[in-house]
């Protein structure tokens, strides 16, 4: 359902602050939820020491301005790319940049993965799918509107509905094989060609 909304959001052409706001309440919503679950299957942490507390806090404060003024450079960094490669700042966004940003979590997977941990990598890539389609593309909105090229839109969301149905099925089953590792890069793949094709169009 959080996969769908934004797709529903953006079908008349644009992300307004309104719809920002319901990405954003969506985000809270789902956060909510998570925390009953946890605290109903006795997991989560209650009595948290100060002093780790306070390292917590000071690492984030810390890494919160570290993380927007790399955020400007990257950007920056992918519209020259674009301009002087004469190509859409989409087609950028959607190699250079998407695959810059996801780096952190593959690393996460990697690890997760080498290290027998499987269910946190698996859960990392839906979390990480609901906050960025939820609350990032959320505060986005709300800070400047977003307006949509709707062919390319359609398109996404269509690769976006099928993949969350792949993961569905993944989820049920509770194996990937190698070869449905490929199989999923080859969709990876026929989703870069075919956004290439209409971005340049």
């Amino acid at each position: 359902a959080l996969v769908s909304l934004p797709i529903i959001l953006g079908f008349d052409g644009m992300l307004s602050r309104i719809d920002a706001l319901i990405l954003i309440l969506a985000f809270l919503l789902y956060i909510r939820n998570l925390w009953k679950k946890e605290a109903s299957i006795g997991k989560l942490e209650k009595d948290v020491p100060l002093r780790r507390l306070i390292k917590d806090m000071l690492l984030f404060l810390i890494s919160v301005p570290i993380i927007i003024i790399s955020a400007k450079y990257f950007v920056a960094s992918a519209v020259s790319v674009a301009y002087y490669l004469n190509i859409p700042a989409f087609l950028v966004g959607l190699t250079l940049v998407s695959i810059g940003t996801t780096l952190p979590e593959l690393s996460v997977e990697t690890r997760s993965v080498l290290r027998g941990h499987k269910d946190i990598g698996f859960g990392d890539i839906l979390g990480s799918v609901v906050v960025n389609i939820t609350l990032v593309l959320g505060l986005a909105a709300l800070i400047s509107p977003i307006k949509i090229n709707l062919a390319l839109y359609s398109t996404s969301a269509m690769f976006m509905i099928t993949s969350v149905f792949i993961a569905i099925l993944f989820i049920d089953k509770k194996v990937i094989t190698w070869k449905e590792g490929l199989g999923l890069l080859l969709i990876y793949i026929t989703f870069l060609m075919s956004q290439g094709i209409l971005s340049i169009a």
